[in-house]
């Protein structure tokens, strides 16, 4: 289930880290919205599975080099994301809390 820790976590997570998590994940999600399909696509075989760029090429049928180029714009549209959603996270439905 995505908007839960690791059952280890879980058992010691309080209300707090919970919160977080979900946030954190709300904005991942958001994030990846941003995205075309194929750049999606790239960013989830690269990151949340693992794969060698090499790999995901041959799977989807692109040069590497072409991935790599996709990747790359990927990765600057996810960043100008969070930067906006730094500078004004109430606009993006962000809800930013520092814990001390």
């Amino acid at each position: 289930e995505p908007n839960r820790l690791s059952p280890e976590i879980d058992a010691v997570a309080g209300p707090d880290d919970v919160y977080y998590r979900k946030q954190l994940l709300d904005l991942s999600n958001q994030a990846l919205a941003t995205l075309g399909e194929l750049e999606r696509e790239i960013i989830r075989q690269l990151y949340f599975h693992g794969e060698t760029s090499v790999t995901v090429a041959r799977k989807l049928g692109y040069s590497r080099g072409h991935v790599s180029r996709l990747h790359s714009r990927a990765i600057k549209k996810l960043r100008r994301f969070a930067e906006r959603s730094v500078r004004s996270p109430q606009k993006q439905g962000v809800s930013w809390r520092v814990a001390v």
